[in-house]
């Protein structure tokens, strides 16, 4: 029979078989079994797209082109500006009126201009704003003048002699001599007046029509064709006001 082992001598053989024991873990600080954990699984966010590229925006679009219109007044035009029917953003306005000089306009709008002598007057009109100036509109044009009003205070007098002086035409007429005066337009229209005189005559004889820029006018009868009436109307270039008509003595 083989002796047993004494503790403490022969060789330490490790346990063998199913019972062995299982292999050391690592080893910490201090020999403790380490607690680190395999590192992470590193995850991928999702792809994000792209911003889209940055544009520049369009400039502003220029103003259209505005509407003028020029009206003949009393020693005057007068000139209506119209905004654009289409385009840009407007501003302002430049009114060009020649003779008359430069405007500018905040809005649309209707203004007169002094026209001296019943002259012709030229007016355009441009609109300006973020997106710059329009082309110029159509050059409107109107007299700077309308036809006088009627003459005022038309009276006649008998002066009841024979004085060839105060005869139309130099000649000695039996009857009565008369004198027309009145007092000129209270608005004259804008332009320098002369004065049309009509003489009407009784038994269908025709009219006879004088022209002057005094506003005094002397006749006598004609014979068998008195004179029954006189017409007075003042006129300009721009054209003849209403007569007045009155009677003869």
């Amino acid at each position: 029979i083989p002796p047993s082992p004494q503790s403490g001598t022969g060789p330490n053989v490790p346990p063998s078989g199913p019972n062995a024991n299982p292999p050391a873990l690592p080893q910490g600080p201090a020999g403790r079994p380490s607690t680190t954990q395999p590192p992470p699984i590193e995850r991928q966010s999702p792809r994000q797209s792209s911003p889209p590229p940055l544009t520049t925006p369009p400039p502003p679009a220029a103003p259209g082109i505005p509407g003028v219109q020029a009206v003949a007044a009393s020693g005057a035009i007068t000139v209506t500006v119209t905004a654009p029917p289409a385009g840009g953003l407007v501003t302002s306005y430049t009114l060009t009126v020649n003779p008359g000089g430069t405007r500018t306009l905040t809005a649309p709008a209707t203004i007169s201009i002094p026209v001296a002598g019943c002259a012709t007057a030229t007016a355009t009109a441009t609109a300006t704003g973020p997106g710059g100036k329009s082309a110029s509109s159509a050059t409107a044009e109107a007299m700077g003048c309308i036809p006088p009003s009627p003459v005022r205070n038309l009276a006649s007098t008998d002066l009841s002699h024979d004085d060839p002086a105060y005869r139309s035409d130099g000649n000695i007429y039996p009857g009565v001599i008369s004198e027309t005066t009145w007092d000129p337009p209270a608005d004259s229209g804008g332009g320098t007046l002369d004065y049309m005189i009509t003489v009407h005559y009784d038994l269908g004889a025709a009219d006879e029509t004088y022209i002057q820029s005094t506003t005094s006018f002397r006749i006598g009868r004609r014979g068998a064709n008195p004179v029954n009436g006189i017409s007075v109307a003042a006129r300009n270039a721009a054209g003849t006001g209403k007569g007045v008509t009155g009677p003869i003595p």
